[in-house]
């Protein structure tokens, strides 16, 4: 990359945890910047997203997220990415997102939103009509947090796991650690 990235903390979690909602009000209570990786990538790759959580190609997926991070306007202020640690293949397998994706986007600290599968699970059909399995999405939160704690761990960045409800919590930690 020719140009250095925000700070970035990344706000984890499996799909319908609630991570935009919480990282698009800590975003306006720290007045800093947020972005979607999803939104990023299918920007990156000029389509749209769909309500289908599986990924084809989480490689490349991965790879087109730093890109977009990269064409961001040059960094002033830290920047709230919310995104995955672990993501659903086309078979429904769980794949933790590859270290080195997070060694590019270099975040200074982060986030993992849990919560009770059956309240997600009640999420994602509400918004997107699909119906995932309570074990499925259990499966894939154990791995979520697993994997998260490999990354943090690996890069030495601290993080946080909370439920969406703990904004405040959230907050007075990246304050009082300077990352805001």
């Amino acid at each position: 990359m020719n140009r250095r990235l925000p700070p970035i903390v990344f706000v984890g979690g499996i799909h319908g945890v609630g991570k935009s909602c919480f990282s698009t009000a800590l975003a306006q209570a720290l007045s800093i910047a947020h972005a979607s990786a999803g939104e990023l990538i299918a920007r990156q790759e000029d389509r749209t997203r769909t309500p289908d959580k599986r990924v084809n190609n989480v490689g490349a997926n991965q790879h087109a997220l730093v890109a977009a991070i990269a064409a961001l306007p040059p960094p002033n202020a830290p920047l709230l990415l919310d995104g995955h640690f672990c993501v659903l293949d086309q078979t429904e397998q769980i794949c933790a997102l590859p270290i080195e994706i997070f060694r590019l986007l270099s975040p200074v600290a982060a986030l993992l939103l849990r919560d009770d599968v059956r309240r997600i699970q009640e999420r994602l059909f509400t918004r997107d009509q699909k119906d995932y399995s309570a074990e499925l999405l259990q499966r894939l939160q154990e791995a979520e947090i697993v994997h998260a704690n490999v990354v943090c761990s690996t890069l030495q960045i601290p993080m946080r796991v909370l439920n969406p409800s703990e904004r405040d919590t959230a907050a007075s930690f990246l304050r009082s650690n300077l990352y805001v």
